[in-house]
């Protein structure tokens, strides 16, 4: 079974199509060639060294809040539907945007951060309903919303993850 089909029945592919619902024979053949590709993607580097990255610390934080209540107050699993969209999320990374610190928010949501100090740091909370809340101090900046995620990722957050690295 493949890394990522152990967590839900089906294949998030890197064009974000979820696969593998169907009862055929033929779809079973598809969605295992599919499950192949991902695996192969992963085991080459050629998803790119930072997704890759992202992906496996994401699995690992998967793993630490793998029974309800994880974390000892009541902390929720994370659901398919948010593990979809954290898939999403890692698929649609840039290149050039720095590798996130990767935890389980005890509401069930994922949470990338990118951290550089107290008074840099930006995070994005991917949550089941296709929406992202995020927020960041960027020196004397403060900024928060909500951004949904869908074919790219959201220019808001590029620029957010830049001001956190900014020198001076």
């Amino acid at each position: 079974m493949s890394i990522v089909a152990s967590y839900i029945p089906g294949v998030l592919t890197p064009f974000g199509a979820l696969v593998g619902n169907g009862v055929s024979a033929q779809s079973r053949a598809i969605t295992g060639r599919l499950e192949n590709v991902a695996e192969a993607a992963l085991r080459t580097g050629s998803i790119g060294l930072p997704r890759q990255t992202v992906l496996e610390a994401l699995l690992d934080a998967l793993d630490e809040a793998a029974d309800e209540d994880w974390e000892g107050y009541g902390g929720q699993m994370v659901s398919p539907r948010v593990f979809i969209g954290a898939l999403r999320f890692v698929w649609l990374l840039p290149a050039s945007v720095p590798v996130p610190d990767v935890t389980i928010d005890p509401d069930g949501e994922v949470l990338f951060e990118w951290y550089r100090s107290p008074y840099r740091v930006f995070s994005v909370s991917v949550g089941a309903g296709g929406k992202s809340a995020y927020a960041g101090l960027l020196e004397d900046e403060k900024v928060n919303g909500t951004e949904r995620i869908s074919d790219s990722f959201p220019r808001t957050f590029i620029e957010a993850i830049k001001k956190v690295y900014a020198v001076g």
